[in-house]
């Protein structure tokens, strides 16, 4: 029986897969085009599976060479002549596994013919020796590179895509033959890669890849595609799961990133039958937060290497940061690479998907807690339950004696909106495995911040607020009521961090001639006014 596959191909015949025939059939138009064409998206992002799709399609019209270059050792790309050595004994290797003809298989093998040239100019003779094959072909021949950015710091390669672009453009005037098609996949436009390997000086306008056409074809699964996926597995299982329910919710968690689609059908899968379920989904989102998988472990790599990532990411999903897609930022340019950010509405940057979201979020939470609350002594999780919820005034009153005695005498370095994040972070341990929080986007600013925490089957409204008066307490009062209002909410929580020179520390229920809901207020008193009355010192 059929299974849901997290590694390497997958076979229609083995494994339970999305239909991208009409994915496919876009990239199948540019090669009957003649076009030579990029295929880039993120890790796991079914870049293989489509290439292996496509060589199963065409396989009959067209020859096709396909190899990747993530199997071969960076000894290859040495030196020109060992590369060359190297392609063109794939070639061979390919061609023979394929059954091409015999007087094609020879034309690669037969080096002779090229003389001393062969050591001395191993790229020269490489694209004659493309002209020789591509002439006596008796079809067009297809060549698949996946992971074509894998040695992105080599002049080699370089070259090679200069060969190819050479080939191609003496195939538009009639002066040598090529290939039908070039198809490289890889994580790094191809196109770019001569920016990112020759100094600035030695740059010129003319990439060696820019004969290229973008693969447009959007490669996530939406809600019909992992549907029909799944009608397949219900005739094979018969588990009477809401097929449509179940896969809206996969989407919506996913945004139809392929392997997290496949990582979460396959939990399902793995769980038992009567898992299909709305919630039997959610189990699975966050089974794949806790997984510790390659996918996970490459978006942790890139928020530890990229402290500018990291930033535009906390001003986004904590500050109300805005970015706009296209053109982007240097920093959002490697999320949008990675997969980590893409487009939403309006032409703004956001972050893919929502398990990535929340993965992000217990990363920098992580960093919040480790730099300001490892010497805290107030997480005996026990003490902060009531029934089935959470005691939240008891948590807001151990969190406002735990920030001033921690930090009241750090005010000089402390940054105000810091408070913020070390309040999720002192929740975390508290709700984690049982909760989640949740920052309503509409409300993140610089000065004020809606909090959701959502633990069982309650949820608690926590506007946190930096001080700035007695009106700008008012008007933050109306704000809360109003956000409690939207979530049909009686009871609510306000949170204010003040830097004033005043003491203003208090805590309690607000009095109903101020408010018509209930609320409890915490002040928590950190800085002192410089002598201008400006705020906290620098």
């Amino acid at each position: 029986m059929k299974q849901f596959n997290l590694e390497g191909v997958c076979s229609p015949k083995d494994h339970y897969m999305v239909d991208t025939s009409t994915k496919a059939g876009r990239i199948i138009d540019l090669i009957d085009d003649r076009k030579y064409i990029t295929i880039n998206r993120p890790r796991q992002y079914g870049k293989t599976n489509m290439l292996s799709k496509l060589r199963r399609t065409i396989g009959e019209k067209y020859y096709v060479l396909s190899m990747s270059f993530g199997s071969s050792g960076k000894q290859v790309f040495n030196t020109e002549q060992s590369f060359v050595e190297y392609l063109t004994g794939r070639f061979a290797d390919l061609m023979e596994a394929a059954s091409w003809p015999q007087s094609l298989i020879q034309i690669v093998k037969d080096h002779s013919v090229y003389g001393d040239r062969w050591a001395k100019e191993p790229f020269p003779c490489l694209a004659k020796l493309i002209d020789r094959l591509c002439s006596a072909a008796d079809r067009g021949i297809v060549l698949m590179i996946d992971e074509a950015d894998r040695i992105a710091n080599n002049d080699v390669l370089l070259s090679f895509l200069g060969v190819l672009r050479e080939n191609y453009l003496a195939r538009q005037d009639e002066r040598e033959a090529s290939f039908q098609s070039v198809i490289l996949a890889g994580v790094t436009d191809i196109r770019n890669l001569k920016d990112k390997i020759r100094s600035d000086e030695e740059h010129d306008p003319n990439s060696p890849w820019n004969i290229a056409v973008d693969c447009n074809a959007d490669m996530s699964f939406s809600p019909e595609e992992i549907a029909d996926m799944l009608r397949e597995y219900e005739t094979d299982h018969q588990t009477g799961m809401d097929i449509s329910a179940v896969s809206l919710e996969i989407r919506r968690l996913t945004s139809g990133y392929p392997y997290i689609v496949s990582w979460i059908c396959w939990c399902l899968d793995k769980s038992g039958c009567s898992n299909w379920t709305v919630e039997g989904v959610q189990a699975a989102g966050k089974a794949f937060l806790r997984s510790n998988c390659t996918l996970l472990q490459s978006v942790r790599g890139k928020l530890q290497r990229h402290k500018d990532l990291l930033e535009a990411l906390t001003q986004l999903l904590y500050y109300g940061g805005e970015y706009e897609y296209d053109p982007p930022q240097p920093s959002i340019e490697i999320g949008i690479m990675h997969g980590i950010l893409s487009e939403g509405e309006k032409g703004r940057v956001v972050i893919s998907n929502l398990l990535f979201r929340d993965y992000i979020s217990r990363f920098i939470i992580g960093n919040v807690r480790a730099k300001y609350l490892k010497s805290s002594k107030d997480f005996n999780r026990s003490e902060f339950l009531l029934g089935d919820g959470l005691d939240m005034v008891r948590i807001l009153d151990r969190f406002q004696a735990f920030l001033t005695r921690e930090h009241k005498a750090k005010d000089d370095r402390f940054i105000e909106r810091e408070g913020r994040l070390i309040f999720l972070g002192y929740l975390d341990p508290i709700i984690n495995g049982t909760g989640h929080t949740y920052v309503e986007p509409e409300t993140q600013n610089e000065k004020r911040m809606d909090v959701v925490v959502s633990y069982g089957k309650e949820e608690y409204i926590v506007e946190l607020k930096i001080w700035d008066g007695p009106e700008y307490r008012k008007d933050g009062i109306e704000q809360l009521e109003g956000y409690m209002s939207s979530r049909e909410a009686n009871i609510g929580y306000l949170v204010s961090f003040s830097f004033l020179k005043t003491d203003r520390s208090s805590r309690g229920w607000l009095p109903f001639d101020e408010t018509e809901k209930q609320i409890y207020e915490v002040i928590i008193q950190l800085g002192k006014e410089d002598e201008k009355g400006k705020g906290p010192n620098p």
